[in-house]
């Protein structure tokens, strides 16, 4: 299931860039899926989600897609760590927190984030990102 998860992520981010330079994929999911197997190890389901975090916020792919392909325990967590719109991101953090695999691959993922914004210089997106670590642990 997680090499099918790579896939269809891969398909579906296949156009998008990260910070206009790198490739979607390679540069944020395997990175974020990295710091997942690091961190929290290799659950199948968890790794999953994270291949899986940015596909129904970011692209055209719908959550009827997710769960139909790879169940209701992903598709939950993918819901939990999909941005909507009219939420706040106080909001979000706790639907984020609703659901284990979310809340962890949220914590990745904001690393990830955290990590880059201090490489390219820019502090206090860094720290947004370290304060929303911390509300993700509480």
């Amino acid at each position: 299931m997680m090499r099918d998860a790579a896939r269809y992520s891969f398909t579906w981010h296949s156009t998008q860039r990260y910070d206009e330079v790198y490739d979607y994929f390679k540069f944020h999911i395997r990175s974020v899926v990295g710091k997942y197997r690091d961190i929290f190890g290799c659950s199948n389901l968890g790794v999953c989600v994270a291949y899986l975090h940015d596909v129904v916020e970011d692209t055209d792919c719908e959550l009827y897609m997710v769960r139909s392909n790879f169940g209701n325990d992903v598709a939950d967590a993918v819901d939990a760590i999909t941005k909507r719109n009219e939420e706040t991101r106080a909001q979000y953090i706790e639907r984020c927190k609703s659901n284990g695999y979310a809340r962890d691959v949220k914590i990745c993922d904001s690393i990830f984030n955290m990590e880059y914004s201090i490489k390219k210089g820019e502090l206090e997106r860094a720290a947004m990102y370290a304060k929303q670590i911390e509300r993700l642990m509480k």
